[in-house]
């Protein structure tokens, strides 16, 4: 464990503020990984759904997730990161208007303690 100071005189944890996972994924047709880090496969669970593994798993359902795509039908497509578990996550992809689609590419970045 290591901590470095940052703004002023408070100090951050380099453990605590490194991504733990990510992926870019190509969410349309035959779902594929583009890049990613710790992720070992990512599932097409449905449209616009999608169920990434980690490779190392999480030590807790604690984590934080983001996610986006530049890609889509809808005026703006917003992306969901539900049902967490240690070992995996789901990713849902919305047009915000008639519902859930599949989109290219769909990216995810995970923050957390690694088990």
């Amino acid at each position: 464990s290591m901590t470095i100071r940052g703004e002023g005189s408070a100090q951050t944890s380099i453990q605590q503020g490194l991504g733990k996972q990510w992926v870019n994924l190509d969410g349309t047709g035959t779902i594929g990984i583009s890049d990613s880090l710790n992720t070992s496969s990512v599932t097409d669970t449905g449209t616009g759904d999608f169920d990434p593994k980690f490779t190392n798993n999480m030590g807790n359902t604690l984590y934080s997730g983001t996610g986006t795509t530049t890609s889509g039908s809808g005026a703006y497509s917003t992306v969901a990161i539900q049902s967490l578990t240690t070992s995996d996550y789901r990713l849902l992809v919305s047009d915000g208007a008639t519902g859930q689609e599949d989109t290219d590419p769909v990216m995810t970045q995970i923050m957390g303690d690694l088990a």
